[in-house]
């Protein structure tokens, strides 16, 4: 992306998904880190896919505030795809479900732990 702005003189627009810190915690691959670091530096707008993302963009790399934008990701309405439809005695009644990649950033810990306080919450 650096490279082609340089030729081009075109703006280069960053969008981040994640950061080395969402994929590592506090352990990062300091090469990694430099290589997001210097894009997001280099860049005309940095645009990050949730507000958390973006406190990260900015404290942790650095980055002016001014050039840093949250675009939330989205899905399409339900209305666009078929539902399937269980009869209750196939779910008791109840689904529960996770919808994320299994990382330390989409938190599925969270999920068992609830999902675990639930189902002792039902049992008594």
């Amino acid at each position: 992306g650096i490279e082609a702005k340089k030729i081009s003189g075109k703006p280069l627009v960053v969008h981040v998904h994640a950061t080395e810190f969402d994929r590592s915690g506090e352990n990062i691959n300091n090469r990694v880190y430099e290589i997001e670091r210097k894009g997001m530096e280099v860049a005309d707008k940095v645009i990050t896919v949730s507000n958390l993302t973006r406190n990260i963009v900015i404290q942790k790399y650095r980055i002016n505030p001014s050039k840093v934008v949250t675009i939330h990701n989205a899905v399409d309405s339900i209305n666009n795809y078929e539902i399937k439809h269980l009869s209750k005695g196939e779910t008791n009644g109840k689904i529960v479900t996770f919808l994320g990649r299994i990382t330390m950033q989409k938190g599925p810990e969270y999920f068992i732990e609830a999902a675990n306080m639930v189902l002792k919450k039902m049992i008594m």
